[in-house]
Formats: C-alpha cells, structure tokens, sequence
C-alpha cells in the first residue's frame, strides 16, 4: 500500500500544484504515485502522457493508471520507448464525477506506473538525475466536447502506367485516299 505524506503532499501542492513530480527540461516525470491538483472547468479532460523507460518491449510494457476520486479514468500500457499518447476522457461518461463536473471541483489526479527506473543509473551523460522516472505527464486542460475525428482522406489520384510506351496518335486519313 502506498502511504502518504500529508504535510509533504499539501506543501508541494501549495508551491507546484502536484506532488510525485521531478521536473527535467520541459517534462514533468512522474514518481511511481503522482498527484496533480486541478480545477475542473469541462466535462472534458484533456492529456498527454509520454514514456521513456529504456527497458521496455511488448512483452515487458510499462502500465500507467490515471484516476480522480478512486475512479479509472485509463489504464495505459506502453510498450515502446520515447512514445506520447494523447487522451480526450469526457467526464460525463463517468456517473461517479458527474458531481465533479457539475460542482467545478478542485481534484487530484493519481498517476500510477507499475515500474520505475532512475537515468542515472542506464546513461552516464545523466549521472545527476537519480531520481525515479515513471512518465511525463503534461498539464490537464479542459474543454466542453470531445474533439471530432479527422475527415476521412480523400481517395488516391489514379497514377498513370509507366511501363507501357505510349501510342502516337496516326493523322487521320485524307478523303479520297
């Protein structure tokens, strides 16, 4: 079971707005429990999460389940490295935060990953970093409908064959001839 600092948790929501999180470049990488503090402002939640575990494959995945409110919003399964999967969850579809949405609730959103690993430990170049990396997540944004699928492509333009020279057209002939 994992336990939780109260005092570290509220003081790091305080400052950041999540807690779980170490910062590099412009990710913010999740421990193996994460939390990020968000005002619901849509039915909508909008986010991208990323993985970059080096010892990742399809038949050793990396598992990543994201709730509010002990409800799954995704279970999420990564099984190739340096990858981003963007999600569209419409809370409405959810009867137990339905409240949430209608409240415009402030929440916590837990981010859990199965496995961990430290970039110290697998690239010299990141000898500093000895923190524990679960996967980037960005920050939530909120939106009232789900984004349309993308038109259907059009239809391909016939390609002309090559391989056949082409026929000269023949003068038509003369009358009389």
């Amino acid at each position: 079971m994992y336990t939780l600092d109260e005092t570290k948790l509220l003081a790091a929501l305080e400052k950041t707005g999540d807690f779980g999180f170490n910062r590099k470049g412009t990710d913010r990488w999740s421990e193996k429990n994460a939390y990020v503090l968000t005002k619901v402002t849509g039915p909508v939640m909008a986010f991208t999460l990323g993985c970059a575990h080096p010892a990742i494959s399809v038949t050793n995945p990396v598992k990543v389940r994201v709730s509010m409110n002990k409800v799954t919003l995704t279970n999420t399964v990564f099984n190739e490295a340096l990858t981003r999967q963007s999600y569209e969850i419409d809370l409405r579809t959810k009867p137990q935060l339905q409240t949430v949405v209608d409240n415009q609730d402030t929440v916590l959103v837990r981010v859990q990953v199965d496995r961990t690993w430290v970039p110290a430990e697998v690239y010299p170049q990141f000898k500093d970093d000895t923190f524990q990396v679960g996967v980037a997540v960005s920050p939530i944004s909120w939106k009232e409908e789900l984004t349309p699928p993308a038109p259907p492509a059009p239809p391909a333009v016939p390609v002309p064959d090559v391989t056949t020279p082409p026929v000269e057209p023949t003068a038509p002939e003369k009358p009389g001839e």
